[in-house]
């Protein structure tokens, strides 16, 4: 008997449903769809604005092509509370006491959409910056990281379609999310004491007999400071690019061939000499290591070089039994 007295007429939709926040329950499913048609004219052209903060946009549902589908929002809710007899009656019921809201199914002119989003984002979006170390002459100083700020494009598509598709033309608020630095300046505090130690006193380089004195004003112009998400200390940048080069000049020795000397009377071997070429990285390695010795009389590095063979040896021009004169003209 209660699930009768509730059942209502089949025509007309449950009470309690609404589409798009407008009651529409006790209509007919024509009624429901002419009455939001007639409430979608009137605001289809009325923008909306949406806010980051101070900062504000104006857009309309015309402008990104949005319909929504009122006759499907009411078919759907006309579904709810659909049912024989007392079966109808209980779920109008529950409708009538706990309500229904459907918002439209709606279409959208997608590029027009995404346009507008990135429109948007270039007003919003910064980005974040990482901690780093700097030098204040010969002191090292951490430049903490700041977070930036990041529209979040799918929500705020969500939000904006949804907004432009119900019949309120309240300003809403779109989502951003933070994006935060992945080096913070608490990453940076032991690399921040190496680059003080690596700065305290000149470091001596070796190769054989030959010596170079390294002064803390070159050891800064040599070292890669943290920046940019990385965390670690290199030997590295343009003032290293710069100071190697300059340094193979006087390393570098090209290797020698082995030749003949002649004589009036016999030929002799020349015998081959292997040449020698920096090995950059190992070297750079190398430095970097006595860098990072506290002790200023244990600061020294050696060179390290690469041995390159001639391409024809003492033994291979030997092996060619060139020993004397074979033979002499005169004029």
């Amino acid at each position: 008997m209660l699930g009768l007295a509730f059942a209502g007429s089949p025509t007309r939709l449950a009470d309690g449903v609404r589409v798009a926040d407008v009651d529409v329950g006790g209509m007919t499913p024509g009624q429901a769809a002419d009455l939001l048609q007639r409430r979608w004219s009137a605001v289809e052209n009325v923008p909306v604005e949406f806010r980051v903060g101070h900062q504000s946009w104006q857009l309309s549902a015309r402008l990104l092509g949005i319909r929504p589908n009122w006759r499907g929002a009411v078919d759907a809710v006309r579904r709810q509370g659909e049912g024989f007899g007392p079966f109808r009656g209980f779920r109008r019921l529950d409708l009538r006491f706990f309500g229904a809201n459907i918002q439209p199914p709606t279409q959208v002119y997608e590029a027009a959409l995404q346009y507008e989003l990135t429109r948007i984002s270039r007003g919003i979006n910064t980005q974040h910056r990482e901690a780093s170390i700097v030098l204040h002459g010969l002191e090292p100083v951490i430049v903490p990281g700041r977070p930036g700020r990041v529209v979040d494009r799918n929500a705020a598509a969500d939000t904006i379609v949804r907004a432009l598709a119900s019949l309120s033309r309240r300003p809403v608020e779109l989502p951003v999310r933070m994006d935060p630095p992945r080096v913070t300046a608490n990453d940076l505090t032991v690399i921040a004491a190496e680059v003080k130690t690596a700065l305290s006193a000149p470091i001596r380089l070796t190769l054989g007999t030959t010596r170079w004195a390294i002064m803390r004003a070159r050891i800064a112009d040599l070292l890669e400071l943290p920046a940019d998400g990385r965390r670690d200390l290199r030997i590295g940048g343009l003032g290293a690019n710069g100071w190697f080069t300059k340094l193979q000049h006087s390393v570098n020795q090209p290797p020698r061939d082995a030749t003949w000397a002649i004589s009036s009377q016999h030929i002799t071997v020349v015998p081959d000499k292997d040449g020698y070429s920096l090995d950059v990285p190992r070297s750079a390695q190398a430095l970097l290591h006595a860098a990072l010795i506290t002790d200023p009389a244990l600061r020294s590095a050696n060179l390290v070089v690469e041995r390159i063979g001639a391409s024809r040896t003492t033994a291979q021009a030997q092996a060619m039994h060139i020993t004397g004169v074979v033979s002499s003209y005169t004029t």
